[in-house]
């Protein structure tokens, strides 16, 4: 069953370990009710994914893009929650490999959504050529539609106030990362949400110094249907938190805590009050013609109908 709304999250597990993180990531995807997560430093190859599936395929869809230079490093991957979206309207395009994971499908309202998952280069050089890359990937693939979302890894920040210490990123990189985001139409989300906030997604051990390097931007058309934006740390052996948000179709009803409500306003309202009506109408007839004289199908019965 689909959602009216999908959860977005983003996390560098810092490689597999020794202590079972998909095991972890599984758990998580579930409790936190994730409906996609993309994977930064997942270092998978081809015989780890393929263990990684036996064991979880029924929950998870797994794409992964590995690094050709460094096939057991580096990597990014974005992981499906089965029970959250429909895996059938769901491709992917390696725009960067082992960096940078297009991930193309379709909104609850059949409208496409397109991901980029990302896991930049650390070094400023290779930071900034990363930007270039997928700004000039782009251009050359002009039927493959923009990403409305790009999140993961970026390893460099836009503002001082985004490092503590504060200090500015190196100018090549900063500045490509910005023509990207012109170029593309987006904006820092969570920097849109909490203009003043400081908060920080990784902590360097050995120095303490901590920065906001992962990020989710998001078209700015498109800000107003997300909400819920979070840093929060998980149970899994990494030096950075996982950012989540959710992004909910357009005209969907608001939700409250685990159901939906209509503003209480509304029920006074004429014109949603003969639709209600007539609609459960229409239903209550429908479920009635069930079996007799309507054949119950998979496509049509009881169930099908409700929802």
């Amino acid at each position: 069953t689909t959602k009216a709304s999908i959860k977005l999250a983003a996390l560098n597990i810092r490689g597999n370990g020794k202590d079972k993180k998909w095991w972890k990531l599984n758990q998580i995807i579930n409790r936190e009710r994730i409906g996609m997560l993309i994977v930064g430093e997942a270092h998978l190859d081809e015989d780890r994914l393929e263990s990684i599936d036996q064991i979880f395929k029924r929950q998870l869809l797994i794409k992964y893009s590995k690094d050709p230079r460094t096939p057991n490093a580096n990597g990014v991957a974005i992981v499906i929650n089965r029970n959250q979206l429909k895996v059938e309207d769901i491709h992917t395009r390696e725009v960067i490999p082992g960096r940078a994971l297009l991930l193309e499908t379709k909104k609850h309202n059949g409208k496409p959504l397109s991901i980029l998952g990302v896991y930049a280069p650390n070094a400023p050089s290779e930071n900034a050529q990363f930007w270039k890359d997928i700004q000039a990937w782009f251009g050359t693939h002009p039927s493959v539609r923009k990403p409305d979302i790009l999140g993961g890894d970026t390893n460099v920040v836009e503002d001082a106030v985004d490092r503590l210490p504060a200090h500015e990123d190196p100018e090549a990189a900063v500045s490509a990362l910005d023509d990207l985001k012109g170029y593309l139409n987006l904006v820092d989300g969570w920097r849109e949400s909490f203009p003043t906030t400081k908060a920080y997604t990784y902590h360097q051990v050995y120095t303490g110094s901590q920065s906001r390097l992962d990020r989710f931007y998001v078209k700015r058309d498109l800000m107003a249907h997300t909400y819920e934006w979070e840093i929060e740390t998980v149970g899994i052996r990494t030096d950075h938190r996982m950012i989540t948000m959710k992004l909910t179709t357009e005209g969907a009803p608001s939700m409250g805590h685990g159901r939906w409500v209509c503003p209480p306003h509304i029920m006074r309202n004429k014109t949603f009050k003969k639709f209600v009506h007539e609609a459960g109408m229409k239903l209550i007839n429908d479920l009635l013609k069930i079996g007799r004289p309507v054949p119950r199908t998979p496509t049509h019965n009881e169930q099908t109908l409700w929802k």
